[in-house]
């Protein structure tokens, strides 16, 4: 007793001098925890069809959704998903990490429910959200951002390099229409993302749609669609907007859903009054008879259709910027003038207008320049090709797909 009874003032000083620096020691842990550090909401940054995330708010596993509204339904559809472990101390990133031998996933989409990945073709409207699981019994946390005009179109679209065989870009629009019509017919062509089954397309006024045309995609996702002249009889001379509506399935739960593409816009006009010729836009320069053209020879430059266009399908971007993007075709007989455009998307980047080549000739137009060179990112393109007897008439596009790299 009288051992024990020495040993216990002797414990009590130990005790009280290990106290404060314990308890300094679980004030400090309890401060950087970072469930304690974190009073605020992760920070989503769209960028193209990459996303970060950063200011995690734990350890775990973090999934990442982006999403569509339903065109039926209206209820939100999966177009992309992502998931993987993150911490608070790195961002969580999706389509930014190539992949590597000791990586091989890189930090591609995934395919969810489906048979294979696919990256989302994030549009303006879309919804992208953070799911954090809890750590250690903490309460899961969810944030969201809608994707924004710049953020669509402030990087390259599609995958990132090296994942395009992991995760095919699901990139679903129109990507050839006329610029104008009169009384006739719309045909319209693109491309839909695999998995697709159907894509209907039908154009409005604001006012009054036509009846969707449906059609189904060839085995590369390209397809084309005509809506009757009968059907835009019904809708007012004004701009119409085109809008391809998609079959595809929800990548979280395989449903079958429909959401729609990136569309195109047409100028509807009515047909020139019988025996005189249509009078140009106030401020629109006069057009040029076609050489060549008699009486009666019944051709309409809205017709005119180059041929034979050719171009790089794959350009590395440094040969892009420094060699400019060449495109080369056959002149069409009645030409004057020839159109060049390149798209990224639905997003204009570049547009060249030249003095047509002789009838027959195979012609070659370069873009280039300093503002092309300023804007160009890895990413697919669109070369566009029109020919007509003057600026204000052209015909309907010929087009060619590039992938710069």
């Amino acid at each position: 007793m009288a051992r024990q009874s020495a040993r216990t003032p002797r414990l009590r000083m130990i005790c009280r001098r290990i106290a404060p620096a314990a308890g300094a020691i679980i004030t400090a842990a309890a401060v950087s925890s970072p469930a304690q550090a974190a009073g605020s909401s992760p920070a989503i940054v769209v960028s193209g069809d990459s996303v970060v995330a950063s200011s995690l708010s734990s350890f775990g596993q973090a999934t990442v959704q982006a999403t569509r509204p339903d065109t039926v339904t209206g209820k939100p559809v999966v177009i992309g998903q992502y998931s993987a472990n993150a911490n608070p101390f790195t961002p969580f990133s999706v389509n930014t990490t190539t992949p590597t031998p000791l990586n091989p996933a890189g930090d591609c989409w995934q395919k969810g429910a489906l048979s294979e990945a696919l990256t989302p073709d994030l549009q303006p409207g879309d919804t992208v959200t953070l799911t954090q699981a809890g750590f250690f019994g903490s309460p899961s946390t969810t944030t969201s951002a809608v994707v924004g005009g710049n953020d669509s179109s402030s990087s390259s679209a599609g995958p990132q390099a090296g994942c395009d065989s992991i995760a095919p870009w699901a990139r679903n629009a129109i990507t050839s229409a006329p610029s104008s019509v009169t009384d006739g017919s719309i045909t319209v062509s693109g491309v839909a993302q695999p998995l697709a089954t159907a894509v209907a397309v039908s154009a409005s006024d604001s006012s009054h749609s036509t009846a969707p045309v449906s059609v189904t995609p060839a085995a590369d996702g390209s397809w084309s669609a005509t809506i009757p002249a009968a059907q835009l009889s019904k809708l007012a001379n004004a701009t119409l907007a085109l809008t391809p509506v998609f079959a595809v399935p929800d990548v979280s739960t395989g449903a079958a859903s429909h959401i729609a593409g990136v569309g195109a816009t047409v100028k509807k006009s009515a047909p020139p009054t019988s025996g005189a010729p249509p009078k140009p836009a106030p401020g629109a320069p006069a057009a040029t008879p076609a050489p060549g053209r008699g009486k009666g020879s019944g051709s309409h430059s809205g017709q005119l259709l180059v041929t034979g266009l050719r171009g790089a399908s794959r350009l590395t971007l440094a040969a892009a910027r420094r060699h400019g993007i060449a495109a080369s075709f056959i002149v069409p007989a009645g030409a004057t003038t020839v159109q060049v455009e390149l798209l990224r998307g639905a997003r204009p980047m570049d547009v060249t207008v030249v003095r047509a080549a002789k009838a027959g000739s195979r012609q070659t137009v370069t873009l280039g320049g300093s503002r092309l060179r300023r804007l160009l990112r890895r990413g697919r393109y669109t070369i566009e090709v029109r020919a007509g007897a003057s600026r204000s008439s052209m015909g309907t596009a010929r087009t060619h797909q590039l992938t710069v790299r």
